[in-house]
């Protein structure tokens, strides 16, 4: 080969060899930018600065303050054009890092072949750093780091920053609701006092699933689930689930149309495998919670999900899946920005405090206890507010803010699935095949009476100064004097309950497993207002609104009103 073209080729190799190395340089050093940018944004989030939130805490106190809120707005822009700014250098970083690394290889790929196919080059004197850079050990070990703690760091960094972006989303957006908010809406299981209160009385007694009598609508529910429907603002929240699927539902009060239905997918940590559920409980036994910005749902995987109340999911997590031989069915209840869960399964009991905005645990206090099925109850005693849950043994009462164990007493037992009622001061804490235990709370709670018969197994009782209502899994209502334990009166229906009494006025509403709604008074004689049919099996507990009656059946979801 004659010298020119040697030359030639020995150009174009030592171009080669010079634009590689620049190219790793120049590769090391946008790795070195996103090393610098990660600890940066660890040090100095953009949207979660110390002013903006300040301001945000301003406006809390003063929610009419205008000129506080133009203050927010200048600053939260700002805010957010930095946010952007840094996700732009982030995305554009990637991509140029990419194109190094790619014109680094092609140097270096074409150097090899230049080398193969002109033997008279000269051979690299191995001890030049500028070889050693480009030696292929080097460049592929180089390479792998390279890419790996890049690969890192960029996740770390937008992981950073979505969460900050929805840490400043949540500082924005959530408000701990009141308590009118509270009383007017159905946002947990057995109702706004969790105890089975209604706050409205008036309601339908008559309607007829079959005829149509008072049905204003009806809405096919798209996954089967045992959760009893919430209500806020017009919107009915339920969850379903089955071996495949989880999902949420949002509903219209008025037209009784899907507003939005989401998958919940993504959830870190949910499991590969379901569990083994039973077809009396399911995947979506627990009712969820709804605070009026966000709702909450939990499944049998142990999946936790919480959607604004537009349907934008906001976050998720695995609590562990619970080892329960019928599968998991204890609902929610957010109180004052927590949302607080009875999570008592076979792999260790435990009842938790999360923030509700972000699903990071706040408190968390494991539990000897067995595995249980009921769920919690908040009341306000007059003192303060106690959070108190049954199972077996213990009925146990925790501080909702810090999960501070208040008081327990021994006297449950079996598989516990009725949650506890309570009213002027007793907790009536009751189970089928253990008693019901009547405890009056004071500096030393103690049990002033009990009773034995006629227990329920899922169903919660109702309790009010003068009378405690229980109901059973076979026919049989039982009214006893709140304060003795004396029994008043017994009545045997024809089918069992699983859903719980309702006081709604001065009576009771009690929904049987066949879909036959029983209203009576609450009084010391049984008196029979009305049975009311739905035509379709029930094992939910109705929600009560202002002149509405919603009630999750087998397969649909009801509206009840006057027509």
């Amino acid at each position: 080969m004659n010298n020119d073209k040697v030359n030639n080729k020995l150009a174009v190799y030592n171009m080669l060899k010079r634009t590689a190395v620049l190219a790793a340089i120049f590769s090391l050093l946008v790795c070195v930018f996103f090393i610098l940018n990660y600890f940066q944004l660890k040090s100095n989030d953009p949207l979660n600065s110390p002013a903006l939130t300040k301001l945000y805490a301003d406006l809390d106190t003063n929610p009419n303050d205008d000129v506080l809120r133009q203050q927010i707005r200048s600053l939260d822009l700002l805010a957010r054009k930095a946010y952007f700014t840094k996700q732009w250098q982030i995305n554009f970083g990637g991509y140029i890092l990419f194109a190094g690394i790619v014109v680094l290889f092609v140097c270096l790929k074409l150097m090899s072949e230049l080398k193969q196919k002109t033997p008279e080059l000269p051979q690299p004197v191995t001890d030049t750093w500028e070889n050693r850079l480009l030696s292929q050990k080097w460049v592929m070990f180089s390479g792998i780091i390279v890419l790996s703690v890049t690969v890192a760091l960029a996740l770390l960094t937008q992981k950073e920053m979505s969460a900050a972006s929805f840490e400043r989303q949540q500082v924005k957006k959530y408000k701990v609701p009141d308590e009118k908010d509270i009383l007017k809406n159905w946002p947990y299981f057995r109702g706004p006092y969790t105890i089975g209160y209604a706050a409205y009385s008036n309601v339908p007694q008559t309607w007829d699933g079959e005829s149509g009598v008072n049905i204003l609508w009806k809405t096919p529910v798209p996954k089967p689930g045992f959760n009893s429907p919430v209500f806020w603002d017009n919107k009915i929240f339920l969850s379903g689930a089955d071996e495949n699927t989880e999902e949420v539902y949002c509903f219209d009060d008025n037209s009784g149309q899907i507003i939005w239905q989401r998958q919940v997918t993504g959830i870190p940590g949910s499991p590969s495998e379901r569990p083994d559920v039973t077809e009396d409980t399911g995947y979506a036994a627990p009712t969820m919670a709804v605070d009026g910005s966000y709702v909450y749902a939990v499944f049998a995987t142990g999946n936790l999900v919480c959607f604004d109340v537009g349907g934008n999911k906001i976050w998720g997590k695995n609590l562990g899946v619970p080892d329960n031989h019928y599968g998991h069915s204890s609902s929610l209840i957010v109180d004052r920005g927590l949302l607080l869960i009875q999570y008592d399964h076979g792999n260790g009991a435990s009842v938790m405090g999360l923030d509700a905005a972000t699903g990071k645990t706040v408190w968390q206090v494991q539990r000897d206890m067995g595995i249980t099925w009921s769920s919690p109850i908040l009341v306000n005693t007059g003192k303060r507010m106690e959070l108190i849950l049954s199972a077996n043994p213990f009925v146990v009462s925790y501080d909702p803010k810090t999960g501070n164990e208040l008081w327990r007493v021994d006297c449950m037992g079996g598989e516990v699935a009725s949650s506890p009622a309570y009213a002027d001061g007793i907790v009536y804490a009751a189970n089928e095949n253990a008693i019901l235990a009547a405890i009056q709370l004071g500096d030393t709670p103690e049990i002033i009476w009990e009773h034995e018969d006629d227990l329920p197994d899922a169903s919660s009782p109702v309790a009010t100064k003068e009378y405690l209502i229980l109901s059973s899994g076979y026919g049989a209502v039982t009214c006893l004097d709140a304060k003795t334990g004396s029994v008043y009166w017994l009545h045997d229906f024809d089918n069992g309950f699983y859903s719980s009494p309702i006081l709604v006025g001065e009576n009771v509403y009690l929904m049987d497993l066949y879909g036959n709604m029983q209203i009576f008074k609450a009084d010391k004689t049984f008196s029979l207002v009305n049975t009311a049919q739905l035509g379709e099996d029930v094992s939910t507990i109705p929600v009560f609104a202002d002149k509405k009656i919603f009630i999750r059946g087998s397969d649909n979801l009801y509206c009840i009103g006057e027509k």
